[in-house]
């Protein structure tokens, strides 16, 4: 029998409301820190006025403050309401392609975004299933406590970076093998399965499963989601059986037997 993830669940009343809302802020914190990693506070200011299709009135210094939780409310509903936007805009952009993006979004050049911020921005996923973006409901259940992001877990350090990423591509060559795939196959039914279009996420993709690439602890968590959801399709799993916080043990724990 597969249990569902419970998309609205009962609050914790061992805390207080107080205490759930500051670790909504926490939390929200985090996730602006994990889209500000490969992007300015400025380059995604734009995003998110472009994504929502009017003026936000959110420049890089609030997003800045956003990140470092200095924010002593609860995040207002017009912050979560753009930052949903622009997720679902760079997931659009990523996974269905730049024309269907501007399809729905509009004209990104209108608002001085460039191709290659959206190539390079991350998108994160909802947590019962990696292959959707966030939306306004999980953010909103972010803010306020309830809910609880696998993905949002403590940074690795540099040596467990450079550990998992060793692993990472020893995993992905023993899956090909386990396919009976060749190496060109391989490498097709990967970026085939991996959910992002970006040319540049791509390459990086081919790099690790070659054994080329070692990520930084930023890079690596920022891949893991995608990473994830690839293994999922490839492996055959339910969606929401395999996500980022279970890519993450596996690469950590300790070194796979070899066959």
């Amino acid at each position: 029998m597969v249990v569902e993830p419970q998309r609205f669940p009962t609050m914790d009343r061992s805390e207080t409301a107080q205490e759930r809302l500051s670790r909504g802020v926490l939390a929200i914190g985090q996730l602006v820190g994990r889209w500000l990693v490969p992007l300015s506070q400025e380059r995604m200011a734009t995003i998110l006025e472009w994504a929502y299709g009017e003026r936000t009135g959110i420049v890089g210094g609030q997003l800045s403050r956003l990140r470092n939780a200095r924010h002593i409310r609860p995040v207002g509903l017009k912050y979560l309401d753009s930052l949903a936007e622009a997720n679902r805009a760079i997931w659009t952009w990523q996974t269905q392609g730049p024309e269907a993006a501007i399809r729905q979004f509009g004209l990104h050049s209108n608002w001085g975004v460039q191709p290659e911020w959206l190539d390079a921005a991350v998108w994160l996923p909802r947590p019962d299933d990696a292959g959707q973006p966030l939306d306004l409901g999980d953010l909103a259940m972010v803010a306020a406590g309830r809910l609880t992001l696998p993905y949002l877990g403590e940074a690795m350090s540099p040596a467990e970076s450079s550990h998992a990423t060793r692993e990472l591509s020893d995993l992905l060559q023993d899956l090909a093998r386990e396919q009976g795939w060749a190496p060109r196959e391989a490498m097709e039914a990967f970026t085939e399965a991996y959910p992002s279009q970006s040319a540049g996420r791509q390459q990086m993709l081919k790099r690790i499963v070659l054994g080329d690439a070692l990520l930084s602890p930023g890079e690596l968590e920022l891949e893991l989601a995608a990473l994830a959801e690839m293994i999922r399709v490839i492996r055959g799993d339910q969606v929401g059986s395999y996500g980022p916080a279970e890519l993450r043990a596996e690469l950590l724990s300790a070194r796979r037997s070899r066959g």
